[in-house]
């Protein structure tokens, strides 16, 4: 395994965890099997069932499904986590529809121009029920003239500003009932990787909420958005895996030829690979070519698209460089992580830090040793005051 496929092995869930996806996703003995592995004596250091399956909440509506379309066989305090999981999701969905209809209602009733994305579009649109994905607020692709007066007319419906948000540019705002929409400018929290609203708006899909209707991506840049926010993004380390799977099981004809020439113009080849390589892997419908074809760009990507990566890996997993060191089984590959720290490519930085002419470029490389070790001292006080590190986001959005 090269350098920068271990660093890429930090977006993928852990084997653990990888067992109970494949008992979530598969069917028959493959399920079985998966789901035998799972809950075998010993698993996750001897953990209780019990609370394994509460540590991995947002999975238990699939695999509450599995349980009942491949007939696992599911101890009695497995079961009694899962009926308390489903009755939780489904309530949870119905509310969150409700208040997501009624912003989005406020929202093209004042003509802003928006799609729906990620959990909400998936939910609506990929997976046989909503509650069986779980949504934690509603993300939203608008364009930045739209910004001001998307913020204007969720506040006027009651929804107040909520805690800044790093990475693309955009708002976040908190309804009342405490869910929150996070109204983005840009389609990846990473600008390496570019993209633009126009883009993703071309050709939209339609879907409902409560009856509301409002516009999505098409499947294919969907896909894409999926694959490019499961590169950079910690907070959807598992739910990106159901996310791809559910939407390519719901579109058997997706237009790959597309996929792959979006995925190779926003330089995600490279994370898109591994990602892509890791849902075949678990069964999901792939085409042999495309993944190959992909591969091939993938093995001859260049430095800048390397660095991207690796500051995508480093996003995910909140900004700790240290855990990708660690991760490096050679010192090759920690001396290439070191040059990124300190010495990244001219190409990445003019990328990720537009608009940057070539005078200031000497003022990015003098920054970024100050910002990790800011960051890690950061990571410190916050562990020592017993915080979650993913609260920790890093400023960086290349």
């Amino acid at each position: 395994m090269s350098w920068i496929q271990s660093a890429l092995s930090l977006l993928l869930p852990e084997p653990e965890d990888t067992a109970l996806l494949e008992a979530c996703l598969a069917t028959g003995e493959r399920a079985h099997a998966s789901w035998a592995r799972y809950t075998a004596p010993g698993a996750h250091r001897g953990a209780p069932l019990a609370e394994r399956l509460a540590a991995a909440r947002r999975l238990l509506p699939c695999l509450a499904e599995s349980a009942a379309r491949n007939h696992l066989a599911v101890p009695a305090d497995g079961r009694a986590v899962l009926n308390a999981a489903l009755f939780r999701e489904e309530l949870r969905a119905a509310r969150f529809r409700r208040v997501a209809a009624e912003a989005l209602a406020v929202l093209t009733g004042d003509a802003v121009p928006l799609l729906v994305t990620r959990g909400a579009a998936l939910a609506a649109s990929a997976y046989p029920r909503w509650s069986l994905r779980h949504c934690h607020d509603l993300d939203l692709l608008l364009p930045e003239r739209a910004l001001a007066q998307a913020v204007r007319s969720l506040a006027a419906a009651g929804w107040r500003p909520s805690l800044p948000h790093n990475g693309a540019d955009g708002a976040r705002l908190r309804h009342p009932s405490g869910m929150e929409a996070a109204l983005h400018t840009a389609p990846f929290p990473v600008r390496f990787y570019g993209g633009s609203v126009e883009e993703f708006s071309r050709e939209a899909s339609e879907i409902t909420v409560e009856g509301v209707p409002a516009s999505t991506p098409t499947p294919e840049m969907t896909l894409v958005h999926v694959l490019g926010h499961a590169s950079c993004d910690s907070r959807g380390r598992k739910s990106w895996v159901t996310d791809a799977w559910y939407l390519l099981s719901s579109c058997p004809d997706l237009g790959w030829p597309l996929i792959l020439e979006r995925l190779m113009a926003y330089r995600l080849a490279l994370p898109a690979a591994a990602l892509l390589r890791y849902v075949s892997e678990l069964g999901a419908r792939v085409p042999a070519t495309a993944l190959m074809d992909l591969t091939r760009t993938a093995d001859g990507a260049t430095r800048a698209d390397i660095d991207g990566t690796i500051a995508g890996v480093v996003r995910a997993t909140s900004g700790d460089l240290g855990r990708l060191w660690r991760a490096q089984p050679s010192w090759r590959g920690r001396l290439a992580l070191g040059r990124w720290a300190v010495a990244p490519s001219a190409g990445y930085v003019r990328r990720a830090f537009t608009p940057v002419g070539d005078w200031l470029l000497p003022l990015c490389y003098l920054y970024r040793p100050a910002r990790f070790v800011t960051g890690a001292l950061g990571r410190r006080m916050i562990s020592d005051s017993g915080v979650s590190a993913s609260e920790l986001r890093p400023t960086e959005a290349g």
